[in-house]
């Protein structure tokens, strides 16, 4: 079976997602260049330009110090799930963030994201997209999230890595994304980012996905009788994915749990989250069914249920039953 707890990798599949096109880069300041020759500004984030000196950075002598970025959303986005991939590909090492947050909007293009690399309009009616599904970061790196719904880096930071971030939201439609960037004391320099040098960062590039709510997973549970076979039904997971479907009987959450390669995931499941049912993969359509035998003498317990899809770590509705 698959073990949940096993060690994060360190690329994620996030198909079958739509990709969201961003424009209007806009930031409160942009590092003049990366290095001679080589600009920086959040409209290079959106560029496709994986090369190691394209992208954004903040550094003002004698160090860095929080900035913001914004971009508009090209076509507005529905109810669903949004999954974020930063990457920080720079060759000097450490230019990672440190403290971040991400946040999204429904006002008009017109009122925020004007364009500019400095001192640029990053005013809207932001959401905090505080409640990350799931996070993979660099191995040897870990995070929290702080109460103003930031998320914090730290351990053993690499050369160069990718950040990857899922959340579900229902706020919409969604026509911007903000990227917030914050000092800490944990940071060298404060931060905001990870370069031991100053606190800055660069980020390369930074992908964003789109999952409507009609297509994200949803799962089912029939037939929970004591001595029994259940029936567990789950639709809407990716093609040929594993789907593992995990259990509580304390409650729904939440709490975070390291699925696999989907990093930590903060399911709508109270501790201790078990993982004993059989893992089945999706079929072609994405649909899997399977049945469990439910043990004898567990009438009127009661049970929550979530699957998470291992290819795009998106999970599942929740199911909360008592046995009959």
């Amino acid at each position: 079976m698959l073990l949940l707890c096993s060690t994060t990798l360190f690329i994620v599949s996030l198909a079958p997602q739509q990709r969201v096109i961003l424009q209007e880069g806009t930031a409160t300041f942009s590092q003049p260049v990366i290095n001679p020759g080589y600009p920086s500004s959040p409209d290079l984030v959106i560029d496709s330009d994986f090369g190691p000196q394209n992208g954004w950075a903040i550094h003002q002598p004698p160090d860095a110090a929080a900035e913001i970025a914004c971009w508009e959303i090209e076509t507005d986005l529905g109810p669903g799930a949004l999954q974020f991939t930063l990457f920080f590909l720079h060759p000097n090492p450490g230019h990672l963030l440190g403290c971040f947050r991400i946040s999204v909007t429904g006002d008009d293009r017109a009122e925020f994201a004007d364009g500019l690399d400095d001192g640029g309009d990053v005013d809207a009616n932001w959401k905090v997209l505080s409640d990350p599904e799931s996070v993979v970061l660099p191995p040897g790196m870990s995070f929290s999230v702080l109460p103003d719904g930031s998320i914090l880096t730290s351990g053993v930071v690499p050369v160069a890595g990718a950040y990857f971030l899922s959340f579900k939201y229902s706020n919409y439609p969604i026509t911007g994304i903000r990227l917030e960037t914050f000092e800490h004391s944990s940071l060298p320099f404060d931060g905001p980012g990870h370069f031991p040098g100053n606190g800055n960062f660069i980020l390369t590039e930074m992908d964003v996905g789109y999952i409507p709510s009609s297509v994200l997973p949803q799962i089912s549970v029939s037939n929970l009788i004591s001595g029994q076979p259940a029936v567990i039904d789950v639709t809407n997971a990716s093609p040929d994915s594993l789907v593992p479907v995990l259990y509580s009987l304390t409650g729904a959450g939440p709490a975070g749990f390291s699925a696999g390669p989907c990093g930590t995931v903060e399911f709508q499941l109270s501790l201790p989250i078990n993982q004993d049912l059989p893992l089945h993969a999706a079929d072609s359509q994405g649909n899997l069914s399977f049945s469990v035998n439910v043990p004898a003498g567990v009438t009127g317990a009661a049970v929550w249920f979530q699957a998470i899809d291992i290819q795009t770590c998106i999970l599942s509705n929740v199911v909360s039953m008592t046995v009959g």
